[in-house]
């Protein structure tokens, strides 16, 4: 289960850039954009988690948090990479933001 979950999270997480604070503004990250056509997991992996986590992996695509829709996700920086719901893609989507692996192995079963 750990290993799955770290392997989605790598697909995840990308390089973040620092942005320099121009006045006042205060110091941001850019994110790299993730690929939502790739898969998080892939058949060869089924055998490392239950049928339940693979199955939920594969309801889930890669996304960026954007500027419009923020809400609740205040915490998290625009751009920051997440998950969104394959079957309620686009703009009133359900979204999911993760700040490390470990929380994306305890929270995942949110996603159904």
């Amino acid at each position: 289960h750990k290993r799955l979950m770290n392997r989605v999270w790598n697909q995840l997480s990308t390089k973040k850039t620092p942005k320099t604070p121009s006045n006042d503004q205060r110091k941001t990250n850019e994110y790299a954009k993730v690929d939502p056509s790739k898969p998080l997991v892939t058949a060869r992996e089924e055998k490392l988690v239950t049928p339940f986590t693979f199955y939920t992996m594969q309801q889930v695509r890669p996304c960026n948090l954007e500027k419009s829709g923020n809400g609740s996700r205040s915490a998290f920086e625009y751009g920051f990479p997440g998950l969104e719901c394959i079957h309620c893609k686009g703009r009133n989507s359900r979204k999911f933001f993760y700040r490390t692996p470990e929380i994306l192995a305890g929270n995942y079963a949110h996603v159904p």
